[in-house]
């Protein structure tokens, strides 16, 4: 079964001979693809298993991706744990 990325961007960039550079994921936060399997969530992007970084040279490295949105549960207020920069 193959993937089926949905809403995740890839790309590569500062590579050089010395370096293997920085994965860079772009997922348009905006996004509803619906809900998931068990309806516990909204799906915002997904890789649809690991990627691959073949195309780039790089068969060893692989990244999986899941962006979801959920509800808080009644009674809790929503907070930001990020540390975030």
């Amino acid at each position: 079964m193959a993937s089926q990325i949905r809403n995740v961007d890839v790309d590569l960039e500062d590579q050089t001979k010395k370096s293997r550079g920085t994965l860079v994921l772009l997922i348009d936060l905006d996004k509803n693809l619906g809900p998931s399997k068990s309806g516990k969530s909204i799906i915002i992007g997904s890789s649809g298993g690991a990627l691959t970084l073949e195309e780039y040279g790089m068969p060893e490295i692989r990244a999986n991706v899941n962006v979801y949105m959920v509800e808080p549960k009644a009674g809790r207020k929503r907070t930001h744990r990020g540390g975030g920069e």
